[in-house]
């Protein structure tokens, strides 16, 4: 736990520090580097378990994704990322009708359009929110509201693994995860609640205009559930690999999905929360 803390703490550190020196030039460079990161240990995972997705191929695709993305945030209009991902998506399918049409093939196709799908796609979402709730040309609010994210998603994640250690008694899912429990669910969804409202409170001029407190703490419950939800999903893939954690690069953690699996659903629903009902 002490070595898990500490790896938690240096890379908040490393990620703050980033997004100050680079502003929104850092959040590119770290969603594309988690993105790359992540999609390579989610294919070995599919491996592991019986699919074998074209993992070069796939890895290309996904940078094209978040390079559309990155594209979209600095010089390009808002269409270029949904071109990109329709290029992407387009080299897959051909891919798919030059090569032997069996089942082979076809497990290879699906795992290689999952990675796509669950990693880079979802990811992006932290990029392209970023640059559409800048205000005045001033990137400062959108990497507030980038971290707000991060930081209801991970606080979830953080709250239920503390508090369920000690406390937690009821298994969540214990087929999927036998280590996550109800109480700690519950007490890192009040955790990132809590921790949302707090920061719109303290940083008001930062977050969009109609954001309330109240507002935050909602979106805060939906995106925790996002948080729980997508964590599960990892957890499943590991047991189908059978393996506990996607890698080994991060002491204390595991691998890089075992740090963005809590991420990868929260993206695209923050998105969608954030631009329907603060515009």
């Amino acid at each position: 736990m002490k070595q898990r803390l500490f790896s938690t703490l240096s890379l908040s550190a490393i990620l703050i520090s980033v997004l100050l020196i680079l502003g929104i030039f850092g959040i590119i460079i770290i969603v594309a580097l988690l993105a790359f990161l992540t999609q390579y240990e989610f294919y070995q995972l599919l491996e592991r378990a019986g699919l074998k997705p074209w993992r070069r191929l796939g890895l290309a695709c996904g940078l094209l994704i978040t390079l559309g993305a990155g594209l979209t945030c600095l010089v390009m209009p808002s269409g270029a990322s949904g071109i990109l991902l329709f290029l992407s998506l387009f080299v897959l399918s051909g891919t798919l009708l030059i090569q032997p049409l069996n089942l082979q093939t076809l497990k290879g196709f699906m795992g290689t359009l999952a990675g796509l799908l669950y990693v880079p796609f979802m990811l992006q979402f932290y990029i392209l929110l970023a640059k559409d709730f800048q205000r005045d040309e001033q990137p400062i609010h959108g990497l507030f509201i980038f971290f707000w994210l991060i930081l209801i998603a991970k606080l979830t994640d953080v709250g239920g693994l503390l508090i369920g250690q000690y406390f937690g008694r009821t298994r969540l899912l214990p087929a999927v995860s036998p280590r996550k429990t109800r109480e700690g669910a519950l007490s890192g969804i009040v955790l990132a609640v809590v921790s949302g409202m707090l920061l719109v409170i303290f940083f008001r001029p930062y977050f969009p205009d109609g954001f309330s407190p109240l507002l935050a703490g909602f979106f805060a419950a939906l995106i925790a559930l996002a948080s729980i939800a997508s964590d599960l999903f990892a957890s499943f893939i590991k047991r189908q690999a059978k393996v506990k954690d996607s890698g080994t690069l991060i002491p204390g953690i595991g691998g890089v999905l075992d740090l963005t699996d809590s991420l990868l659903l929260s993206a695209p629903l923050g998105y969608l929360l954030l631009s329907f009902y603060t515009r």
